[in-house]
Formats: structure tokens, C-alpha cells, sequence
């Protein structure tokens, strides 16, 4: 036999038990209490995204002051190009030019000495015929006085008036001879110097023909340099357009991050706060 349980006096005790199906029991899982911790790591997190975004917009402006930089030094170089070529044309047609002068002159100078050849040969003949007239002008005046001698004054006095007229012309040839002698002297120099200055001006030509080739590579030169100039300074200007759309996509998130962290470090000091007093009483 069992003894009877007592009980305080005025209380019923119910010998009925509830069916085990009745009971009640929550499936559901306990609340999280906010963690201060877990706002603080994420406020951290935030705060490194907007630091390390703040780095790469830094490199971002470095990337499109550079950009910017070989874009002008590019545009100066093809300027520059331009500039080289256009001046290289204008000197390769003035070496052209020169060329063609000195062609000219040159051809002249053998035209010059052509003609001087040709005087000195002029010059010879009045000198052979000269000689040769006063030869015979002297034969003449010696047969003449030969003439008067025997006799035969009129023709004495014909022979001697045909051998001064011969004397004369003889002198005139001989002048003529001098005279183009001279003549035949002064072309030859004038040849002379007109083969100078055409062989100058086709000097001068050359030299410039070979400047302005120069100038037209050089000019080549600037312009590969500058087209590869401007090529990276677009290269550059849109990696730093990159680089500022990231930045700011980093920012964004970091003002996030430490937005939501500073929210749930906010809700756990309130919670701490608030389960304080519970705390306090219950252990009373």
C-alpha cells in the first residue's frame, strides 16, 4: 500500500493528469540577441572598403592626369609632324627647283663655251688672212717701185695705192683678231662662271633634297610617337574611368557596411541595456 502525499491545507490536488497530445511544445528557434561584436566587425569592414576605395580613386585620378598628359603630348607630337612634313615638301620642291636652275646654267656654260670656240676659230682666220694680205700688199708695193723704175709711172702709182689699201685691210683683220681674241677670252670666263654657279645651285639642290628627306623622316618619326601617345593616354583615361566607377562602388558599400553595423551595434547596446534590469530583479 502507498501512503497518501499530503497537502497543504486549502489547496485541491488534482489527480487528473493531462493527455500527452494536449501539451503544447514550440518548434520555433529562439531569437538571436543582437551582438555588438558582430556591428563592430561589420562597421570595420565598411570602414575598409571606403579607405581602400579611397586609394583607388586616388590611382584612378593618377591614371587620368597621366592619360591626359600623353594625349596633349601626342596631339603635340602629330602637330609637330605635320608641321616637319609640310616643311620638308617646301624644301624638297625649292632642291627641285635648284636642281633645275642649275641645269640650265650648266647648259648654258656649254653653250658659252661653244660660242668662244667658235670666235677663237674667227679670230685665227682674220689673223691668217691679215698676214696674208699684208704679204701681198708688200709684194704689191715692191713690184710697184720696181715698175716706176722702168718706166711705167701710172701703174707704179696703181700697184702702190692697191698695196696701201691691201695694208689696210690687213690691219683691220689683225684688229678683228685682237678684238676677238678678247671676245673669245671673255665668254670662256663667263662659261666658266656660269658653270660655277650652276654647279651651286644643283650643290644647293642636293643638300636640299637630302634635308628634306630628313625632315620627312623625322616627321614619320613624330607621328608614330604621337599616335602611340595618344593610343595610352585613351588607354589610360579609360582605366581611370574604371578605376572611379569601382571607387565609388567600393565607397557605397563601405557607407553600407558601417550604416548596417552601426545599426545592429545600436540594437545590441539597447538589448544589453534593456536585459540589464531583468537580470537585477531576477536575482533578488
Amino acid at each position: 500500500m502507498t501512503e497518501p502525499t499530503s497537502t497543504p491545507k486549502g489547496k485541491k490536488t488534482s489527480t487528473k493528469s493531462k493527455p500527452v497530445s494536449q501539451v503544447k511544445t514550440s518548434t520555433k528557434p529562439p531569437a538571436k540577441a543582437p551582438n555588438s561584436e558582430a556591428g563592430l566587425d561589420e562597421v570595420a569592414k565598411g570602414a575598409t572598403k571606403i579607405v581602400d576605395a579611397t586609394a583607388v580613386a586616388a590611382v584612378g585620378r593618377e591614371a587620368l592626369a597621366g592619360g591626359a598628359s600623353d594625349l596633349t603630348k601626342g596631339m603635340d607630337a602629330l602637330a609637330m609632324a605635320e608641321k616637319a612634313s609640310q616643311l620638308g615638301q617646301v624644301v624638297a620642291t625649292a632642291g627641285l627647283r635648284d636642281l633645275s636652275q642649275g641645269a640650265e646654267m650648266l647648259e648654258a656654260s656649254e653653250q658659252i663655251a661653244l660660242m668662244s670656240s667658235v670666235v677663237a676659230a674667227m679670230s685665227d682666220a682674220d689673223l691668217s688672212r691679215g698676214m696674208e694680205l699684208a704679204s701681198i700688199a708688200g709684194q704689191i708695193g715692191v713690184a710697184g717701185k720696181l715698175i716706176a723704175q722702168i718706166g711705167m709711172p701710172l701703174m707704179a702709182v696703181f700697184l702702190a695705192d692697191r698695196a696701201e689699201r691691201l695694208e689696210e685691210i690687213a690691219v683691220d683683220n689683225l684688229i678683228h683678231f685682237g678684238a676677238g681674241r678678247d671676245l673669245s677670252a671673255a665668254m670662256t670666263q663667263a662659261s666658266e662662271n656660269v658653270a660655277d654657279l650652276g654647279a651651286g645651285e644643283v650643290a644647293e639642290g642636293l643638300t636640299r633634297l637630302v634635308v628634306s628627306e630628313a625632315a620627312q623622316e623625322r616627321s614619320q618619326e613624330l607621328a608614330e610617337a604621337g599616335e602611340t601617345l595618344v593610343a595610352e593616354g585613351i588607354t589610360e583615361m579609360a582605366a581611370a574611368e574604371i578605376l572611379r566607377d569601382e571607387a565609388m562602388k567600393m565607397a557605397r558599400e563601405g557607407i553600407e557596411d558601417v550604416s548596417e553595423g552601426s545599426v545592429k551595434y545600436g540594437e545590441a547596446e539597447a538589448s544589453t541595456k534593456a536585459a540589464a534590469p531583468k537580470k537585477s530583479a531576477s536575482t533578488k
